[in-house]
């Protein structure tokens, strides 16, 4: 598939990433042996989202990661993230899984400690 990269970090997991040259952002997920034939598709939604959608039997599993624009970040980007992850959710059958592991930058509070 065009677009994102394979590499091997060790025999039983192989991770799958899509990021960009610049090497800022870039999202991943590493799969073990057993589940890695029966992986559907690989989407890279952008830099920032991608999921794997898994076969699991009765059920279609998702599993997406996301990074989200930091603080320093234009807001445009910003709002351009979470428009983008609301689409891609909200785009999810009801009858599938979705799991999101997700660096959101969030800041609880008024003062960084």
């Amino acid at each position: 598939m065009e677009g994102w990269k394979v590499t091997r970090y060790r025999s039983d997991h192989k991770p799958l990433y899509n990021g960009t040259s610049s090497s800022r952002n870039g999202v991943g997920v590493a799969v073990s042996e057993s589940p890695r034939n029966k992986i559907a598709a690989v989407d890279q939604l952008s830099d920032r989202l991608m999921s794997i959608k898994i076969d699991i039997g009765r059920k279609i599993l998702r599993i997406a990661t996301a990074y989200a624009p930091q603080t320093g970040c234009k807001e445009g980007e910003k709002d351009m993230f979470w428009q983008y992850l609301d689409d891609y959710i909200t785009s999810i059958p009801q009858d599938e899984i979705l799991l999101l592991g997700a660096d959101l930058n969030g800041h609880v509070g008024e003062k960084r400690i």
